[in-house]
């Protein structure tokens, strides 16, 4: 039986090209896997980042009644940490105080990333359109004053099932009771020179003015107060005026036609008194 003894052939050219080619595919794959995995991973990182900022921004304005922070470092430094703080500025974060918002600002390398982190806070992330000065993708979260979530109603329940543990800092705003009654316990109102208005009927066990008025000065109609020596005074005609404390000294008995009147004598004056109509007393 005859056999074949020759030396086994080398690939063709054709079986190497398709080799290299497949190795090309699969380096190709990988790389973009590669790039795939580190947008996400820096898309992860800026996410939680907002996140770690908007944080802090609510302790801050939570600490400062009314105040927004304008600084990612030094401004935050206390509510992230210094390192923290100087690490996000120094990559492009932001914040900037508004009316009733504040807005986080932050740098992304690519459009797509931009897009992936706005994306992650709905109705409030924002990715810009253009790079910035800095060479990056601007993206901004805006977050609205503290206590106007629902959330926070916890913080003072309406059912009166927690006291509060703090004061209440209206930030210029009014309190309105809708007609209810307001009561402080035993507690001072201090009105810091404010008005009360629109009072029907004021009830008080004791009224004390803590502030001077002085005689003849200019005064608002219905006006009462005391000047520096402690006399009452009553606004008259627009001018502050002592009211007088008028004391019956005697009286008389005076005939007008066929009534007599009782003329009362007092230390302001006569005051006519009481008519006996017909009398002939």
């Amino acid at each position: 039986m005859r056999t074949w003894t020759g030396r086994r052939r080398g690939y063709t050219l054709v079986e190497l090209l398709v080799v290299l080619a497949g190795v090309a595919v699969l380096a190709q794959s990988f790389h973009a896997w590669k790039r795939a995995a580190v947008a996400d991973g820096l898309v992860d990182r800026a996410v939680e980042a907002f996140a770690t900022v908007d944080e802090a921004v609510y302790g801050f304005r939570i600490d400062n009644p009314g105040t927004w922070p304008t600084s990612i470092d030094p401004g935050l430094a206390g509510y992230l940490g210094a390192a923290a703080a100087t690490e996000l500025a120094a990559r492009g974060f932001s914040v900037t105080p508004g009316g009733d918002t504040l807005a986080i600002g932050g740098d992304m390398p690519s459009e797509g990333e931009a897009a992936a982190v706005a994306r992650a806070f709905p109705g409030t992330g924002a990715a810009g359109t253009a790079v910035n000065a800095r060479g990056f993708w601007p993206v901004t979260v805006t977050i609205p004053v503290p206590g106007q979530e629902s959330s926070r109603d916890a913080l003072l329940p309406r059912d009166g099932s927690r006291p509060m543990f703090g004061n209440l800092d209206a930030d210029g705003n009014d309190v309105d009771m809708g007609g209810g009654d307001l009561d402080t316990g035993g507690g001072d109102i201090r009105l810091n020179g404010g008005d009360v208005v629109g009072v029907g009927t004021a009830q008080a066990d004791i009224l004390v003015f803590t502030a001077a008025v002085a005689a003849g000065g200019s005064c608002p109609a219905g006006g009462v107060g005391r000047d520096s020596a402690g006399v009452l005074m009553s606004c008259q005609g627009g001018a502050w005026t002592q009211v007088q404390a008028c004391n019956v000294t005697g009286g008389q008995a005076v005939r007008r036609g066929v009534d007599h009147v009782l003329v009362l004598r007092t230390t302001c004056g006569d005051l006519a008194g009481i008519r006996f109509e017909g009398s002939n007393a």
